[in-house]
């Protein structure tokens, strides 16, 4: 597999674990159940431009359903990190589409002053909340003024080619930090349903037709990319 970001084959291993569990967040009913999920193997490589990907990434073994579950608006401390994003992008009378919103508690606190639509295959919940409406699907290319993608760019097998998927003259999108997990030891972050980990410079990469820039978030844990096409 060559690299999704600059299509090059001369890689380095980075990291490998073989026949792990596909799914961090999967609700299982049964023990039984939990001890025969899916697995796969997780075979991280450095690509020469920098970045780090599973070269032995399977999508076809996810499944992001109605029992796939990674809220975690129960902590009053990442709600309010949540509302420092609301603050940060000061949104007004935007339409907003959020890609994986999730169980949809972000696009609500955005949509107090604007209109927004969430696509998550995941989502549970009535399809309409006030100036807010979702879709218990995937994003198809709908235009609006601004597209928001938080942590989904690293389960995704493409990251360039769900970029040039977005129909709207602006982007706000959020990942995990490659550089705090490895200067953290935090190598439990390393796990098959991340395929991709950005650095500042490989996300800078993957948004090259775009204008903006990358910017530490939640203490450097997390990477936010927010720009405009060129």
């Amino acid at each position: 597999m060559n690299c999704p970001v600059c299509k090059s084959g001369n890689t380095t291993l980075f990291l490998e674990r073989l026949n792990v569990p596909v799914h961090q967040n999967l609700v299982c009913n049964t023990r039984e159940e939990a001890l025969n999920v899916k697995r796969g193997d997780l075979s991280l490589v450095e690509c020469e431009c920098g970045f780090v990907f599973n070269q032995s990434f399977d999508e076809s073994l996810l499944s992001y359903g109605e029992r796939y579950n990674n809220n975690q608006m129960a902590s009053e401390v990442f709600n309010e990190y949540v509302d420092s994003i609301v603050e940060f992008l000061g949104l007004r009378n935007q339409n907003i589409i959020e890609i994986g919103c999730g169980s949809g508690a972000f696009l609500k606190k955005l949509c107090v002053e604007n209109d927004g639509i969430g696509y998550d295959p995941s989502y549970i919940g009535p399809l309409e909340s006030g100036r807010a409406r979702f879709v218990q699907g995937y994003y198809e290319g709908l235009s609006c003024d601004i597209v928001i993608c938080r942590h989904v760019i690293e389960h995704v097998s493409d990251p360039v080619g769900l970029v040039e998927s977005i129909n709207a003259p602006k982007v706000f999108f959020e990942t995990p930090n490659l550089d705090w997990i490895i200067e953290n030891d935090t190598w439990w972050d390393f796990f098959y349903e991340h395929c991709n980990y950005f650095s500042a410079e490989t996300l800078e990469r993957v948004f090259a037709g775009f204008e903006g820039k990358v910017q530490e978030a939640f203490g450097g844990q997390y990477l936010w990319y927010l720009g405009s096409w060129g």
